[in-house]
Formats: structure tokens, C-alpha cells, sequence
């Protein structure tokens, strides 16, 4: 068991994906343990989100296997389950139940959801009214306060100004510290320094590269040209 009261586990072995003819994945395989926080890193297109929607069940893999310990919630757009015309607060109850929540959950935790967006007066206003990062504040709260053993993240946690990324950080240690698994996809370079402990680095749809997050760093700026 690792630091918490659940062990969890993400298994990646030979996983392959194709969107018609074309291979979007190709045979990539990693082991991810509860405590760590891994990023995707590569280029557009190169099998990021395909991979997280693999991971989390969305895609079946054309071959290989994921085998998975522990109960994933995934937040794959900063809109699931939203209605624009709607309230921030409704949407807490909104997205909420989207990710599996029932109302008796939310109720408990809706005070705590609401204080941690820092959107003050904005919470009952529409949320067609809201900036981006106010839409990843909301999102982000909500997903996160479920206390998931495994949370796959794609993009748009980038958002929003620096106090609000160190309540991300503080929040995402919180649940590594449950013995969470996270996995994220992000070009933002200072979010996953300051977040993640591994990396994963892909391109055309093949692992190129996982480990130490500098490292992965290093070969990522070689691929694209700007490193030694």
C-alpha cells in the first residue's frame, strides 16, 4: 500500500488505438503507482488524449491491454455536464451527478466546492457569463472533490491567474497524499514542473520517453528541435 487507504494502480501493457486506418496509439506500455502524478507531454497530436480516453475506458484499445485498481473519475473538458444557461451553483449539482455523485454528496460538499472556486458573486450568475478560467475553476473543483483513487485530467487547469494554480497544486498534493493516481495532459511546462513527479513523453502515437520530469523535459526539446 502506498500512503493512504487504498492501493491503486494503472497498467499499460502493448496498448494500441486506431481511428480507421490510422494507428493513433502504437504498443505504448507503462506502470503508474498511487502517489505519483504523471504528465503527457508531446506535440499536438501525438496520442495524448487518445491515451487518456484509453486509460479511462472511453476507447478500447485495437490490441493490448489496461488493467486498472481503483475507481477513475475523468475530466476530459472543463464543460462535462455544464449548462451554460445555468447557474455556477446549480452546475456544481450538474457536473456533479454527471461524474457519478449522488445529491445527498453534493449537499454535503457543495460549501466547501463553492469556496474553493473563489468566483464570489459569480457562483449565481449563468456560467455562459464566466471567462475560461473561471469555467476550469468550477470544473476542476467539482472533479476533485470527489477525492478520486485514480483522476485523468486533459488540459485547461492552465487557466486562471497564479493563486489559483497554487490552490490546484495544494489541492492535487492533498489527493496524492490519499493515495491517488493522477494523470494529466498539459503544455503548460510551470504547471507540471511544479505539480508532477513523472512524465510521459509521446509522438505519433509511441512512448518515446518515461520517468524523471526534467528528463522527460530534456527529450521533449529535442524532439521539437530546441534542445541538445
Amino acid at each position: 500500500m502506498i500512503g493512504g487507504e487504498y492501493e491503486v494502480q494503472l497498467d499499460l501493457r502493448c496498448v494500441s488505438h486506431r481511428y480507421d486506418i490510422e494507428e493513433v496509439l502504437s504498443f505504448v506500455s507503462l506502470s503508474i503507482q498511487g502517489g505519483e502524478v504523471v504528465a503527457l507531454l508531446g506535440p499536438n497530436g501525438s496520442g495524448k488524449t487518445t491515451l487518456l480516453r484509453a486509460m479511462s475506458g472511453v476507447y478500447e484499445p485495437v490490441s493490448g491491454s489496461v488493467e486498472v485498481e481503483g475507481k477513475i473519475s475523468a475530466l476530459f473538458t472543463t464543460t462535462l455536464g455544464m449548462d451554460p444557461d445555468d447557474t455556477g451553483y446549480n452546475n456544481i449539482f450538474h457536473m456533479g451527478m454527471y461524474l457519478g455523485m449522488s445529491k445527498e454528496e453534493i449537499l454535503d460538499k457543495v460549501k466547501e466546492i463553492v469556496s474553493y472556486t473563489d468566483l464570489g458573486i459569480f457562483i449565481d450568475l449563468p456560467v455562459k457569463t464566466y471567462s475560461a478560467g473561471m469555467v476550469a475553476r468550477l470544473s476542476f473543483a467539482v472533479a476533485t472533490s470527489i477525492v478520486p483513487e485514480i483522476l485523468l485530467l486533459d488540459e485547461g487547469l492552465g487557466a486562471g491567474d497564479a493563486r489559483f494554480q497554487k490552490k490546484v497544486s495544494d489541492r492535487v498534493d492533498g489527493l496524492v497524499s490519499r493515495s491517488g493516481v493522477l494523470v494529466i495532459a498539459s503544455h503548460s511546462a510551470e504547471m507540471i514542473k511544479q505539480m508532477c513527479n513523472k512524465a510521459a513523453l509521446l509522438n505519433n502515437g509511441k512512448l518515446l520517453f518515461f520517468g524523471d520530469v526534467e528528463d522527460a523535459f530534456k527529450e521533449y526539446d529535442k524532439l521539437s528541435g530546441t534542445g541538445t
